[in-house]
C-alpha cells in the first residue's frame, strides 16, 4: 500500500506480488521525491528450479525467493542474476539471485516486528 503521491509504474505478477516496471533512475528519483527510502540489504537470496530456461522454471524459483522476503517482512525484491546450469552434464536447472528491499517513510530501517506488523495490516487491507 503505497501513498498516492509515489506513483511507480508496476504490472501484475501475482496475487501479492508486482513488477516494477518504472526504469531504475526514475524509480530512485520518484521514490526520493516523495520523501520515501528504499533499502538495500547485503545477505543474497537464491532460488533454483529443475528445468530450462523457461517462464514456468523462473516462476517456480522465483516464488522460494519470494518466500524469503516474506518471512523476513520486506517489501519488495530486486532479482541480481538468473543462469541456467548443468548438473553432472544432464540436469538442466536454472538459479536466480537477489536481495531483499524495503520501501518505507522512515530513513531508518524498520525492525523485524515493525515491519511484520506493516505486512499483516497490509495484508488484511489488501483482502
Amino acid at each position: 500500500m503505497l501513498p498516492e503521491r509515489l506513483k511507480i509504474d508496476t504490472s501484475i505478477y501475482s496475487k501479492d506480488w508486482r513488477v516494477v516496471t518504472t526504469g531504475e533512475r526514475a524509480l530512485a528519483q520518484t521514490i526520493e521525491a516523495a520523501g520515501w527510502n528504499f533499502f538495500f540489504t547485503v545477505g543474497k537470496l537464491e532460488g533454483m528450479a529443475f528445468g530450462a530456461l523457461s517462464p514456468n522454471t523462473v516462476r517456480r524459483a522465483l516464488r522460494s525467493i519470494l518466500r524469503q522476503v516474506e518471512e523476513q517482512h520486506f517489501n519488495a525484491v530486486q532479482i541480481t542474476g538468473i543462469a541456467e546450469r548443468k548438473a553432472m552434464g544432464l540436469i538442466r536447472y536454472i538459479t536466480i539471485s537477489a536481495h531483499a528491499r524495503h520501501l518505507q517513510r522512515s530513513e531508518q530501517l524498520d525492525t523485524d516486528q515493525v515491519r511484520k506488523t506493516q505486512q499483516t495490516q497490509s495484508a488484511w487491507a489488501v483482502g
